[in-house]
């Protein structure tokens, strides 16, 4: 019987060298991007969240914390704003993520000019240039009061130009 376990202690024991080699190792690690930029319309807003209708995923829950930054103007309902995250998104209905920074970017004024690719805005006595697609264009009139959403980003040009990313008529 001694016999047996020894012989059994050395099998094992010859083998698990080659158990540990057959161990394969990971092809590549899946990590999430580090910042992700959720932009979309606002539909309410409560004191510690906000709830955003978007393009590629329908509503998303925005949960806001003390840490997260302000940027430009106080969203309301009906804004476009950009939410800053950190990529991590529930699988839940409906998704949910956190606030690193809330970007409402919007210009008020009145349309002085109207091209093919964009039209010229009047804001407090500045002139932009607001780039955006003809679809946005086409219901657009001289004159008209407007307010342009866009994502924070303006050329240094004369006059300045933005892209407009959603264009609401002001309410008469």
């Amino acid at each position: 019987m001694k016999y047996l376990a020894i012989l059994f202690s050395l099998m094992f024991a010859m083998s698990a060298p080659a158990l540990t080699e057959t161990v394969a190792e990971p092809e590549e690690a899946v990590t999430a991007p580090e910042l992700v930029d959720t932009a979309g319309v606002v539909l309410e807003i409560t004191e510690d969240s906000i709830t955003i209708d978007t393009a590629t995923n329908g509503q998303v829950l925005v949960h806001l914390t003390d840490e997260t930054v302000w940027e430009g103007e106080t969203p309301v309902a009906g804004a476009y704003v950009h939410i800053l995250n950190n990529g991590a998104m529930t699988m839940s209905i409906p998704p949910q993520i956190t606030a690193l920074r809330v970007g409402c970017y919007a210009f008020s004024g009145t349309v002085t000019e109207i091209a093919d690719e964009y039209f010229m805005l009047t804001a407090e006595g500045t002139v932009y240039q607001v780039n955006a697609e003809a679809d946005k264009l086409a219901s657009l009139t001289l004159e008209q009061a407007v307010t342009v959403y866009s994502n924070g980003m303006m050329t240094m040009s004369i006059p300045a130009q933005i892209y407009g990313e959603l264009i609401v008529a002001a309410v008469q």
